[in-house]
């Protein structure tokens, strides 16, 4: 259960703060290098807990993100890596179209890491993207907050099954 968790938290930092994360895990783009989940950490983490992750005075913060990075990556790898993912993905967004736009949406305009939150043309995004999917603000954000678990079990399931049956 610890590595669903884990896998689920990669998932929403993924998607809050990589440019491409979305076609990342469709397959329309290649999995990100070191050098992106790195810049992609460096953005998500403020400095204060990257200092409190370092091991010396010596450890400088381009190491700490390589280190941070790296932790990111096996969490992916111990999942079964992007291919895995991006197929679990795939079968997600088959099944549940509606659901996945809305958690689409929802990571773009509500969570994102620019303030994106408000609108001059009146009303929140939240609420927008309600009308837009007929159903109320609270509907999206708990829809938004359950697909990457529900993607991140059903990785995690697939992955033990495949490792239990693959001989």
């Amino acid at each position: 259960m610890q590595s669903v968790t884990k896998l689920q938290c990669a998932l929403e930092l993924f998607c809050k703060y990589h440019p491409r994360a979305f076609k990342i895990l469709t397959g329309e783009n290649p999995p990100p290098t070191v050098k992106e989940v790195s810049e992609m950490l460096h953005v998500a983490i403020p400095k204060t807990e990257i200092e409190a992750i370092q091991t010396s005075t010596i450890t400088r913060e381009a190491e700490s993100m390589m280190i941070l990075s790296e932790k990111f990556l096996s969490v992916i790898d111990q999942a079964g890596g992007w291919s895995h993912i991006t197929r679990i993905v795939n079968e997600f967004r088959e099944i549940s179209p509606r659901n996945w736009s809305i958690f689409v949406d929802h990571s773009l305009w509500v969570d994102a890491p620019l303030d994106k939150a408000g609108s001059r043309l009146g009303g929140s995004c939240l609420e927008k993207l309600g009308n837009k999917y007929g159903v109320a603000p609270g509907t999206v954000t708990r829809i938004s907050k359950t697909v990457p678990r529900m993607i991140a079990r059903s990785v995690s399931k697939t992955y033990k099954a495949q490792a239990e049956y693959s001989w």
